[in-house]
Protein backbone atom coordinates (compact mmCIF):
# COMPACT_ATOMS: atom_id res chain seq x y z
CA UNK A 1 0.00 0.00 0.00
CA UNK A 2 2.70 2.56 0.97
CA UNK A 3 4.34 1.68 -2.49
CA UNK A 4 1.40 2.22 -4.63
CA UNK A 5 0.74 5.72 -2.24
CA UNK A 6 4.22 7.03 -3.03
CA UNK A 7 3.81 5.69 -7.19
CA UNK A 8 0.24 7.98 -6.98
CA UNK A 9 1.86 10.77 -5.79
CA UNK A 10 5.23 10.69 -7.11
CA UNK A 11 4.83 9.39 -10.56
CA UNK A 12 8.24 7.56 -10.38
CA UNK A 13 9.22 3.85 -9.84
CA UNK A 14 9.01 2.65 -6.71
CA UNK A 15 10.96 -0.87 -5.33
CA UNK A 16 11.18 -2.09 -2.17
CA UNK A 17 13.79 -4.12 -0.93
CA UNK A 18 14.04 -5.86 2.33
CA UNK A 19 17.37 -6.98 4.18
CA UNK A 20 16.42 -8.81 7.28
CA UNK A 21 17.32 -12.48 6.77
CA UNK A 22 19.10 -14.30 4.29
CA UNK A 23 16.58 -14.88 1.34
CA UNK A 24 15.89 -10.91 2.11
CA UNK A 25 19.06 -9.44 1.49
CA UNK A 26 18.95 -11.75 -2.14
CA UNK A 27 15.84 -10.08 -2.99
CA UNK A 28 17.54 -6.38 -2.16
CA UNK A 29 19.90 -7.71 -4.35
CA UNK A 30 17.54 -8.93 -6.82
CA UNK A 31 16.08 -5.40 -6.88
CA UNK A 32 19.36 -3.44 -7.11
CA UNK A 33 19.66 -5.54 -10.34
CA UNK A 34 16.78 -4.85 -11.32
CA UNK A 35 17.15 -1.21 -11.24
CA UNK A 36 20.87 -1.27 -12.99
CA UNK A 37 18.82 -3.14 -15.72
CA UNK A 38 16.69 -0.87 -16.38
CA UNK A 39 19.17 2.31 -16.25
CA UNK A 40 18.74 3.67 -13.38
CA UNK A 41 22.05 5.49 -12.05
CA UNK A 42 20.48 7.28 -9.78
CA UNK A 43 18.26 6.38 -6.71
CA UNK A 44 16.67 7.91 -3.37
CA UNK A 45 16.74 5.47 -0.87
CA UNK A 46 13.87 5.47 1.45
CA UNK A 47 14.62 3.33 5.02
CA UNK A 48 11.41 2.31 6.61
CA UNK A 49 12.90 1.89 9.85
CA UNK A 50 12.35 4.00 12.93
CA UNK A 51 16.65 4.10 13.28
CA UNK A 52 19.59 3.45 12.24
CA UNK A 53 19.97 0.25 13.54
CA UNK A 54 21.83 -3.05 12.32
CA UNK A 55 19.23 -4.30 9.39
CA UNK A 56 19.72 -0.70 8.10
CA UNK A 57 23.56 -0.60 8.20
CA UNK A 58 23.53 -4.29 6.08
CA UNK A 59 20.90 -2.53 3.43
CA UNK A 60 23.07 -0.12 3.16
CA UNK A 61 26.26 -2.13 2.53
CA UNK A 62 24.23 -4.01 0.05
CA UNK A 63 23.54 -0.91 -2.20
CA UNK A 64 26.82 0.44 -2.28
CA UNK A 65 28.28 -2.56 -3.28
CA UNK A 66 25.94 -1.02 -6.78
CA UNK A 67 27.13 1.46 -8.52
CA UNK A 68 24.11 4.33 -8.41
CA UNK A 69 24.17 7.89 -7.13
CA UNK A 70 22.43 7.67 -4.05
CA UNK A 71 20.35 10.01 -2.26
CA UNK A 72 19.66 9.14 1.38
CA UNK A 73 16.46 10.18 3.39
CA UNK A 74 16.35 9.97 7.15
CA UNK A 75 14.61 7.08 9.11
CA UNK A 76 11.67 8.05 10.96
CA UNK A 77 13.11 8.95 14.10
CA UNK A 78 15.49 11.30 12.78
CA UNK A 79 12.83 14.06 12.45
CA UNK A 80 11.38 13.71 16.23
CA UNK A 81 9.58 17.18 15.85
CA UNK A 82 7.61 16.15 12.86
CA UNK A 83 6.82 12.72 13.68
CA UNK A 84 5.21 13.95 17.32
CA UNK A 85 3.30 16.47 15.65
CA UNK A 86 1.80 13.88 13.15
CA UNK A 87 1.27 10.77 15.61
CA UNK A 88 -2.00 12.43 16.59
CA UNK A 89 -2.65 12.04 13.23
CA UNK A 90 -1.92 9.10 12.56
CA UNK A 91 -3.84 7.17 15.02
CA UNK A 92 -7.03 9.34 14.91
CA UNK A 93 -6.26 10.65 18.12
CA UNK A 94 -9.62 11.23 20.84
CA UNK A 95 -8.86 12.77 23.70
CA UNK A 96 -10.59 10.54 26.16
CA UNK A 97 -8.66 7.03 24.51
CA UNK A 98 -5.91 6.19 25.95
CA UNK A 99 -3.06 5.12 23.52
CA UNK A 100 -0.15 2.74 24.19
CA UNK A 101 2.02 2.76 21.34
CA UNK A 102 4.53 -0.15 21.25
CA UNK A 103 7.84 -0.10 20.01
CA UNK A 104 10.35 -2.16 19.56
CA UNK A 105 14.23 -1.84 20.72
CA UNK A 106 17.35 -2.78 19.19
CA UNK A 107 19.64 -0.37 21.18
CA UNK A 108 20.19 2.46 24.13
CA UNK A 109 20.55 4.97 21.52
CA UNK A 110 17.27 3.67 19.99
CA UNK A 111 15.89 3.99 23.87
CA UNK A 112 17.02 7.44 23.68
CA UNK A 113 15.36 8.74 21.04
CA UNK A 114 11.94 7.09 22.07
CA UNK A 115 12.34 9.29 25.40
CA UNK A 116 12.59 12.26 23.64
CA UNK A 117 9.49 11.23 21.41
CA UNK A 118 7.36 10.66 24.52
CA UNK A 119 8.48 14.58 25.48
CA UNK A 120 7.59 15.85 22.04
CA UNK A 121 4.19 14.68 21.74
CA UNK A 122 3.52 15.79 25.52
CA UNK A 123 0.09 14.16 26.01
CA UNK A 124 -0.95 12.06 29.02
CA UNK A 125 -3.03 9.79 26.98
CA UNK A 126 -0.43 8.65 24.55
CA UNK A 127 2.36 6.56 25.88
CA UNK A 128 5.19 5.31 24.34
CA UNK A 129 6.49 1.79 25.50
CA UNK A 130 9.29 -0.07 24.63
CA UNK A 131 9.58 -4.10 23.85
CA UNK A 132 13.00 -5.41 24.49
CA UNK A 133 14.49 -8.72 26.59
CA UNK A 134 13.80 -7.63 29.43
CA UNK A 135 9.73 -6.59 29.33
CA UNK A 136 7.88 -6.74 32.30
CA UNK A 137 4.64 -6.31 31.03
CA UNK A 138 3.06 -5.63 34.68
CA UNK A 139 4.56 -2.33 34.57
CA UNK A 140 2.82 -1.14 31.48
CA UNK A 141 -0.33 -1.29 33.02
CA UNK A 142 -1.82 2.59 33.16
CA UNK A 143 -3.20 4.62 35.84
CA UNK A 144 -6.21 5.66 33.33
CA UNK A 145 -10.13 4.73 33.55
CA UNK A 146 -10.17 5.44 29.45
CA UNK A 147 -10.75 2.81 26.91
CA UNK A 148 -7.01 1.81 25.76
CA UNK A 149 -5.67 1.03 22.29
CA UNK A 150 -3.00 -0.83 22.23
CA UNK A 151 -1.16 0.45 18.90
CA UNK A 152 1.93 -1.47 17.24
CA UNK A 153 4.42 1.25 16.59
CA UNK A 154 6.20 -0.43 14.04
CA UNK A 155 6.95 -0.99 10.49
CA UNK A 156 5.33 -4.54 10.12
CA UNK A 157 2.68 -6.70 12.49
CA UNK A 158 5.18 -9.47 12.83
CA UNK A 159 5.77 -11.95 15.35
CA UNK A 160 6.11 -9.37 18.14
CA UNK A 161 2.11 -8.21 17.39
CA UNK A 162 1.19 -12.13 17.51
CA UNK A 163 3.03 -12.96 20.16
CA UNK A 164 4.23 -9.91 22.85
CA UNK A 165 1.08 -8.05 22.12
CA UNK A 166 -2.04 -10.45 21.38
CA UNK A 167 -1.18 -13.19 23.41
CA UNK A 168 0.83 -11.88 26.53
CA UNK A 169 -0.31 -7.77 26.91
CA UNK A 170 -3.62 -8.12 25.95
CA UNK A 171 -5.07 -10.96 28.06
CA UNK A 172 -3.07 -9.03 30.87
CA UNK A 173 -4.80 -6.05 30.81
CA UNK A 174 -8.12 -7.55 30.42
CA UNK A 175 -7.96 -9.77 33.41
CA UNK A 176 -7.11 -6.64 35.00
CA UNK A 177 -10.27 -4.99 34.02
CA UNK A 178 -9.28 -2.10 31.39
CA UNK A 179 -11.59 -1.95 28.35
CA UNK A 180 -9.08 -2.51 25.95
CA UNK A 181 -8.54 -3.59 22.31
CA UNK A 182 -5.54 -4.24 19.87
CA UNK A 183 -5.00 -2.53 16.69
CA UNK A 184 -2.82 -5.18 15.08
CA UNK A 185 -1.50 -3.30 12.18
CA UNK A 186 1.83 -2.02 11.31
CA UNK A 187 2.06 2.32 10.73
CA UNK A 188 2.31 1.63 6.60
CA UNK A 189 -1.44 0.50 7.06
CA UNK A 190 -2.56 2.97 8.13
CA UNK A 191 -3.58 5.58 5.23
CA UNK A 192 -2.72 8.42 7.53
CA UNK A 193 0.25 7.42 7.90
CA UNK A 194 0.79 6.90 3.96
CA UNK A 195 -0.66 10.31 2.77
CA UNK A 196 1.92 11.88 5.55
CA UNK A 197 4.80 9.64 4.08
CA UNK A 198 4.32 10.87 0.82
CA UNK A 199 4.46 14.51 1.71
CA UNK A 200 7.81 14.03 4.21
CA UNK A 201 9.53 12.52 1.16
CA UNK A 202 7.42 15.49 -1.24
CA UNK A 203 8.90 17.87 1.30
CA UNK A 204 12.57 16.73 0.59
CA UNK A 205 13.01 16.69 -2.70
CA UNK A 206 11.91 13.42 -4.97
CA UNK A 207 13.79 11.13 -6.57
CA UNK A 208 13.89 7.24 -7.96
CA UNK A 209 13.19 5.79 -4.10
Amino acid sequence: MLKEGFENSLSIPIYLGYSDKSKDQQHLRSICQTMQEEGMNSIGILPLYMTQGHIYTRAMEIIRSYDFTLTEYPTLLSDIESVSSAIPYWIDYQPDTYYLLVAHNSTQQNQVLFDQLQEKINKDNIKIVVLDHNTDFQTWCPDTDYPIEIIPFMMVNGHHVEKDLKMELLPLFKSKGYRVQLQSIGLPSRKAFRDWMVQHVKGQGENNV
